[in-house]
């Protein structure tokens, strides 16, 4: 008899452990599609932006050329002549920052209008940048007294960019 109930009690623990083990293995597998959906998640996020991602990396990667490049596109815009003088690298010793920045000044003359008009195409560069200072100067009147002032504009522009900039 004893050896009867002996057997019946390691049937019931035999079952109780396959019944425990199917249930770590129902966690288990849980865990894993949990992972696996996680991954799925962020593969399609990464697919999905892949085009706005390389937009700004070469956004944020422009060189000084194509910094003075969209610069003078303003003053094509505008129809004022721009200068653009003073480039000046920020220095970003001790920084483990892959970005850098080089600030421009700016100058323009012309009518208050197109000189506005320039700040405003300025502010709104399609780069990484910084509008920084804004001088505005009413310089004299046009011939006649009945013609427009003639305006001047300074300003400070500083682009960001990730690509590596020349010292010289």
């Amino acid at each position: 008899m004893i050896i009867v109930w002996s057997g019946v009690g390691y049937f019931a623990w035999a079952i109780s452990s396959a019944e425990a083990g199917g249930l770590s293995q129902i966690v288990s597998m849980e865990q894993e599609s949990a992972e696996y959906t996680a991954v799925l998640r962020q593969r399609a996020v990464a697919r999905e932006t892949k085009e706005a991602r390389a937009t700004l990396e070469n956004i944020a990667d422009a060189d000084v050329v194509q910094m003075l490049e969209t610069i003078e596109a303003v003053a094509e815009e505008t129809r004022i002549p721009i200068q653009v003088g003073q480039g000046l690298s920020v220095s970003t010793s001790g920084s483990v920052s892959p970005v850098r920045s080089v600030s421009f000044i700016v100058e323009a003359q012309g009518t208050f209008a197109q000189v506005v008009h320039t700040a405003a195409l300025l502010e709104s560069l399609p780069a990484p940048a910084s509008f920084g200072e804004l001088q505005l100067e009413r310089l004299s009147s046009a011939s006649g007294g009945s013609g427009q002032n003639t305006w001047r504009m300074v300003a400070r522009v500083r682009i960001f960019t990730t690509a590596d900039i020349p010292v010289i």
